[in-house]
């Protein structure tokens, strides 16, 4: 786990690319931070990538695989990710 570790292991085969996500919302309550530092958190995200990386917008398809945890509990989406890693 790695800040765009997905862009700079994408040529690996040996990697399992996985992008939780979760609503503003959600991910406010988690980190304990407001929405405008969250909004800060993911421009500056967002810089990095096309700083570094060249990548405009983070698509789906970049990922092996996409968990959304305001449907899954933190521990699901752990579980889901052990069981993938573990399988390869």
């Amino acid at each position: 786990m790695a800040h765009a570790a997905s862009y700079a292991l994408r040529g690996r085969p040996d990697t399992l690319r996985v992008f939780l996500t979760a609503s503003p919302n959600t991910r406010t309550e988690r980190l304990t931070t407001d929405t405008k530092q969250l909004a800060k958190l993911d421009a500056n995200r967002a810089d990095y990538l096309k700083r570094f990386y060249d990548i405009g917008v983070e698509q789906s398809h970049d990922y092996d695989l996409v968990l959304n945890t305001d449907r899954l509990e933190p521990a699901a989406a752990a579980e889901i990710i052990a069981g993938l890693a573990t399988a390869r």
